[in-house]
């Protein structure tokens, strides 16, 4: 077959149940909960996420919760979900969604920068004291940094993590949070 046919050749769409179908085959026998882990908080790992199984009941998305916050008794431990988005608006959205669900800090990469407008560095910002932050590959021109001098002067000493800019400095009055390759005078 030429890399052209290749290219051309299409696929039915599978569905979940034809997916489980082919695989309970390809088992010969061992049953298809065999694929299904569970881990010791109790959460079960399936062996393929697809849409549909993003639309889990309730009760198992608290249970995914309750594990994740359970594993967090150990207080050295934080749990650092970056967020992408396509925009800054969606990036406050989904910040805000995966702290719900546990995340417990505001991880930005700015290798992929968001176009960032006042409202959203205005809600971030109201962040920064509560969350931790971690913040890489920012160029001192990135908007986001406008977001640390929007935090109050009596809720700088709140803020704490790291910001790794690749050139500029750090706003002052921010004595928590870490830099690296920055603050070069």
């Amino acid at each position: 077959m030429t890399i052209q046919a290749m290219k051309a050749t299409t696929f039915e769409k599978a569905s979940d149940i034809d997916w489980k179908e082919s695989a309970t085959k390809s088992l010969r026998g061992v049953p298809f909960d065999s694929l299904i882990t569970e881990t010791i908080e109790g959460v079960n790992l399936q062996p393929l996420y697809t849409a549909t199984s993003f639309e889990q009941s309730e009760k198992e998305m608290q249970k995914t919760i309750s594990a994740i916050r359970a594993a967090k008794e150990e207080p050295s431990w934080l749990i650092a979900q970056p967020q992408y988005a396509k925009n800054a608006e969606m990036f406050v959205t989904e910040l805000r969604k995966s702290i719900d669900r546990g995340n417990e800090a505001v991880v930005y990469d700015g290798q992929q920068a968001l176009d960032w407008n006042a409202e959203a560095i205005a809600e971030l910002a109201k962040l920064l004291p509560v969350y931790p932050v971690i913040l890489t590959n920012i160029n001192n021109n990135d908007p986001i940094m406008q977001a640390f001098q929007l935090v109050p002067p009596n809720e700088r000493t709140a803020v704490k993590g790291a910001v790794s800019l690749l050139n500029g400095t750090m706003p002052e009055g921010f004595p928590n949070v870490r830099t690296i390759c920055a603050d070069v005078r």
